[in-house]
């Protein structure tokens, strides 16, 4: 595995990445809670991650529920997409995405005061590690 498959598991959870603070990357919504996790996580969320890669992560969820964001692996200083969505209960499911191609994943919740906790890895798994960050 080189280096830049080894930043993968860093962000972007990302979160979170280019789109122009995603507009045209993830859906709007009306910020009613339809079922998706965006009526009561609405919002833009930033923090870091560390573990085999390190850096930082920004992501918006829309109102449905949607999350979109850039991951910055700062060993490498590569920028990562991040797309996916959060529940009702807060579960934050994403994909990492490097020109399109998936490269890995993020798992964790949204806490009712706005924490964010959760694991990543590479596709792979080889790379792993943690992320932490807080509503904006």
């Amino acid at each position: 595995m080189n280096k830049r498959n080894a930043a993968i598991g860093g962000w972007i959870v990302a979160l979170v990445a280019a789109c122009g603070l995603l507009a045209g990357c993830g859906g709007g919504g009306s910020g009613d809670d339809d079922g998706g996790g965006g009526g009561a996580f609405q919002g833009t969320y930033a923090g870091t991650f560390t573990g085999t890669d390190a850096g930082t992560w920004r992501l918006v969820v829309a109102g449905d529920g949607a999350v979109a964001g850039t991951a910055h692996s700062t060993a490498e200083d590569l920028d990562y997409v991040v797309s996916g969505e959060v529940d009702a209960d807060g579960r934050l499911s994403a994909g990492l995405y490097d020109g399109g191609l998936y490269r890995g994943t993020y798992s964790g919740t949204i806490a009712a005061g706005g924490a964010v906790t959760g694991t990543w890895s590479n596709d792979d798994g080889s790379d792993r590690g943690t992320f932490a960050g807080q509503k904006q």
